[in-house]
């Protein structure tokens, strides 16, 4: 995931207008659980493992039973570099759901409301306007550009990246900041 200037980027900033008048105001993005993200790595890991373990097996055993004496030999060679390939990813995806096991939700809550944004840090309760607007947009690079991924805001220790990566319905709350920050004037409109 990128980070970019909002106002160097318009095409994202569409993007995030066209889906911002999709929405209903208000619209509540919160921090993900220390449950929810486990739960996430699980399923990955599960998934991945599934996936994995079907092509050790199944792939070795399709080039047994072809009947040619030369995919027999072949499967001799498939087969451990097979299994190492999945001891290698499996290894990699525990890396990986062991660095997001120390994750401590932070608790943030922010509403984008029609009239003001409300963003709750812990016990901390900040009631914004609209006439300050965000700087920096998140994006994801594919093969057909960038697309719209959230944004970035200044926290009150570090910052916010509402993405629904860390927030639950954290693209929409952007998209509505977005278009509520448009409305206002604060941010000028890419049409």
């Amino acid at each position: 995931m990128g980070r970019a200037d909002i106002e160097q980027n318009p095409e994202l900033l569409r993007q995030a207008l066209k889906r911002a008048a999709r929405l209903e105001l208000p619209v509540v993005a919160r921090s993900l659980t220390e449950a929810e993200v486990a739960a996430h790595e699980r399923r990955g890991f599960s998934c991945a493992a599934y996936g994995l373990g079907l092509f050790v097996v199944w792939l070795p055993l399709a080039l047994v039973f072809d009947g040619d004496p030369q995919r027999f030999r072949d499967a001799l060679i498939v087969a451990p570099v097979s299994l190492l390939v999945l001891v290698g990813i499996a290894w990699a995806l525990k890396w990986r759901r062991g660095r997001r096991s120390d994750y401590v939700d932070p608790k943030v809550v922010i509403e984008i409301g029609p009239e003001r944004l409300l963003l709750t840090v812990g016990e901390s309760v900040r009631d914004l306007g609209y006439d300050a607007a965000p700087e920096r947009i998140a994006y994801l690079r594919s093969s057909r550009g960038m697309n719209f991924a959230g944004l970035v805001l200044d926290g009150p220790s570090r910052p916010i990246v509402l993405v629904n990566f860390d927030m639950l319905n954290g693209r929409d709350a952007a998209a509505a900041l977005l278009g509520r920050c448009v409305a206002a004037g604060s941010l000028k409109s890419p049409d």
